[in-house]
């Protein structure tokens, strides 16, 4: 119980009576995330390796690229796949996918050739975010596959002259 008043999550009862409160159309992962912003900037949300981030943070990553996401017509109905490693930007990609309404569809990083080809068949990819050691597996995928793909998010390095970096849909609004 310690742990739970020290800067840790608050107990799921706390959170779930203040959800009561929503009307239930508003009782979805958009407005709740927002209200998580909002009441609690300043607490810790995600650590991975050294990179720690508040949610208030994390929330302006996610909505900041939610926005870029928006500037290129990503919002409800897109599926869009992530080739990425365990990284913070797969998880402000997670969120702002949703934010925008969009499906997140991750897929093996490692993955290359008919394998990839598939799972991005599958989705219908027309947007893809990938790390920047990713992207030469998406050359391997047959020609009408990838030139189904109008747009990539470079993410972990500098960006192709073919894709975007994911800073620059950061900065984008």
């Amino acid at each position: 119980l310690a742990a739970m008043n020290s800067g840790a999550p608050e107990p799921l009862d706390a959170f779930e009576r203040s959800m009561r409160d929503l009307p239930i159309e508003d009782r979805t992962f958009a407005p709740i995330f927002r209200e998580r912003i909002r009441r609690d900037a300043d607490r810790r949300f995600l650590t991975m390796g050294n990179r720690t981030y508040s949610y208030g943070e994390f929330g302006a990553l996610a909505l900041a690229f939610a926005r870029g996401l928006a500037a290129i017509d990503v919002g409800p109905g897109s599926i869009v796949p992530l080739l990425l490693p365990n990284c913070p930007e797969f998880v402000v990609a997670w969120f702002a996918l949703h934010l925008r309404g969009a499906t997140m569809a991750p897929i093996n990083p490692e993955l290359k050739g008919r394998m990839l080809q598939t799972a991005l068949d599958d989705c219908a990819a027309a947007v893809v975010i990938a790390g920047t050691e990713q992207l030469a597996n998406l050359e391997t995928v047959a020609p009408h596959t990838r030139a189904r793909i109008r747009t990539v998010i470079a993410i972990g390095g500098p960006a192709p002259a073919d894709a975007v970096a994911f800073g620059d849909l950061l900065h984008s609004s």
